[in-house]
């Protein structure tokens, strides 16, 4: 018959045994790691660039923007110069239309009044 293996052989087995399985676990995990890790960096620098890309459009739409408000401004200064010289000329021009009236109806009125001091003085 054969010898029964004794109790430290047979502990050394298993422990060799357990070894080999974690062995194989933690190289097949290193290689899970590796392809996450090489993920994360993909993701990593395409969410950088989608930053960079989201600074420079906004630096851009900013920069629009501002163009467009001085220009708006630039058109309400505009808009107020003319009006202000639309409304002095229409003052000027009703002024000088009042005095032509003034003096008009004055001349009128006096003639008129001539009229009937000469129609009922004879």
């Amino acid at each position: 018959m054969e010898k029964q293996p004794d109790k430290m052989q047979v502990m050394f087995e298993w422990f060799l045994g357990d070894a080999k399985e974690l062995a194989d676990q933690l190289q097949k995990t290193s290689g899970e790691q590796a392809a996450i890790a090489e993920q994360v960096e993909a993701a990593a620098k395409a969410i950088s660039a989608a930053v960079d890309s989201s600074k420079i459009e906004t630096i851009a739409a900013q920069r629009e923007l501002t163009a467009s408000l001085k220009k708006a401004a630039a058109e309400n200064a505009e808009f107020a110069k003319r009006l202000a010289h639309s409304q002095a000329t229409f003052g000027s021009e009703l002024k000088s239309r009042m005095l032509i009236y003034t003096v008009g109806g004055s001349l009128f009125g006096g003639a008129v009044g001539a009229l009937v001091v000469a129609l009922l003085t004879h």
